[in-house]
């Protein structure tokens, strides 16, 4: 991919059955600001492409692209959480001041 894709601030892993998960947000990441999206959310598709047993190498050309598009995700929460379906702006985390003058506007 080329270095000017992002992704939305999510990082996966593939478990033995197949399943795509949500391993971790990054801080302030579209995924993380989404409010939505939580840490062992099983990934369904993306882009209405299934994701099921597709290794993380190829995961991701189908997430990646250019900072500001949009991905649809559709996940699965838990084991009787539910399916849901989130639309991401790709790009890298906000940068949050946490000291400073910017932190207290």
């Amino acid at each position: 991919p080329s270095k000017d894709m992002v992704g939305v601030g999510a990082y996966f892993e593939t478990l033995p059955s197949g399943s795509v998960r949500v391993r971790g947000l990054a801080k302030a990441g579209p995924a993380e600001q989404s409010q939505i999206i939580s840490i062992g959310d099983e990934l369904l598709a993306v882009d209405e492409t299934p994701v099921h047993g597709r290794p993380l190498s190829e995961l991701g050309q189908f997430i990646l692209g250019p900072p500001g598009s949009t991905v649809h995700l559709r996940f699965l929460r838990g084991i009787d959480g539910g399916g849901y379906e989130v639309y991401l702006a790709r790009g890298k985390p906000a940068i949050i001041p946490t000291s400073g003058p910017l932190a207290h506007q």
